[in-house]
């Protein structure tokens, strides 16, 4: 094909994918993940510099889409009009990028919190026994007083032999960005993130959380233990139970200037 034909149908590609993209997030049985938004809506980076300035219109959503469709579609149409045949692998690169930096299905980290749950009970028979501990990483922990220790630092709250069991188990389970719990209410919430980071232009927080059954009734704390509801999603978190006391969740950020 000609490099015009290519050209339109890079900019055909561009301008109807925002589109896709959003019918999907606001109407499709899933949510659509940062990572898609960041690798198939380029024409949003050339939107950023002028967020502040749209905001001040009437209708400033709509023409902020508009604006989407037509940066996208430039982008995309002078692609496919350099790279022709090479446009289709370049879609095909980035659809396995998007693929791969997806965070664990629902199924998977119900199978892994069951096949674990000694792991995940040891975790919270742990933080009643360090009950100052409030935060844990693989290389800083936090108190109740705000105060945070590196792994090298001399510090009482946690030997160096218990610390390294809680990044054993965490590492086992999954949930290498570690742990919060909550002094107040003894609710704890386990972290992990997709492979390209965590909340941000590609990356995805998820996890699980534990809600005390009489944490419940207090109405404060994380989210789901808040609410106490069995499923609960919108846009950019969600969350479900898969025990009475337990629930997994994700967390992330669309960055649409028209979400």
């Amino acid at each position: 094909m000609r490099r015009r034909t290519w050209l339109f149908i890079g900019a055909g590609f561009g301008l109807l994918i925002p589109f896709l993209l959003n019918v999907l997030q606001h109407f499709g049985p899933w949510n659509v993940h940062p990572s898609t938004f960041f690798l198939f809506r380029p024409g949003l980076f050339l939107l950023l510099p002028f967020e502040g300035v749209l905001g001040r219109f009437p209708g400033e959503p709509q023409a902020s889409f508009l604006l989407l469709g037509v940066g996208n579609a430039l982008v995309f149409g002078l692609l496919a009009y350099g790279l022709r045949a090479g446009f289709l692998f370049l879609i095909a690169v980035l659809s396995v990028v998007v693929v791969i930096s997806l965070p664990p299905s629902d199924a998977k980290l119900q199978g892994r919190f069951a096949s674990q749950k000694l792991r995940f009970e040891r975790l919270i028979q742990k933080g009643k026994e360090t009950p100052l501990v409030v935060r844990i990483s693989d290389s800083e922990i936090e108190d109740i007083y705000g105060r945070k220790y590196k792994f090298s630092e001399r510090q009482d709250l946690l030997s160096p032999e218990s610390w390294s069991e809680y990044q054993e188990i965490l590492d086992s389970i999954g949930m290498r960005e570690g742990l919060y719990r909550s002094a107040q209410t003894g609710q704890m919430q386990f972290m992990g993130h997709t492979l390209f980071g965590k909340i941000g232009p590609i990356g995805t927080l998820y996890g699980y959380v534990y809600c005390p059954a009489p944490s419940q009734a207090q109405g404060i704390g994380f989210l789901p233990c808040i609410e106490s509801k069995q499923e609960w999603s919108k846009v950019a978190y969600r969350y479900k139970r898969i025990s009475p006391e337990w629930y997994i969740y994700e967390v992330f950020e669309t960055r649409s200037l028209s979400d």
